[in-house]
């Protein structure tokens, strides 16, 4: 078994649902980091989802401010990882390994 660091998304929140990532199918995906930062003037509330439930909603972000997650979640073959915010400026890292 193989364990690799992969960067799984960089990438804007928009204001309608976004897949940020999807683990095709085969090899679990295992998501270890996630920061959210939003570069905008304003506050902001986002929403992170695992295969459509809700793992982090409404979390609110103030402007120029960024919250960091650590956590081990699995993300099984063939899941959609999405997430929105409600105003422009909001930016997905999630960081995690793949196993293969």
């Amino acid at each position: 078994m193989s364990v690799t660091p992969t960067a799984l998304a960089r990438a804007a929140a928009v204001s309608g649902s976004n897949s940020l990532i999807f683990s095709g199918t085969g090899n679990p995906t295992i998501i270890t980091n996630m920061v959210v930062a939003n570069s905008g003037t304003t506050t902001s509330a986002f929403t992170l989802s695992i295969g459509g439930i809700p793992l982090l909603g409404g979390v609110t972000i103030p402007a120029n401010s960024s919250v960091f997650f650590d956590l081990k979640q699995v993300v099984s073959s063939g899941t959609t990882v999405s997430g929105f915010a409600t105003t422009s400026g909001v930016f997905y890292h999630i960081s995690g390994v793949t196993i293969s």
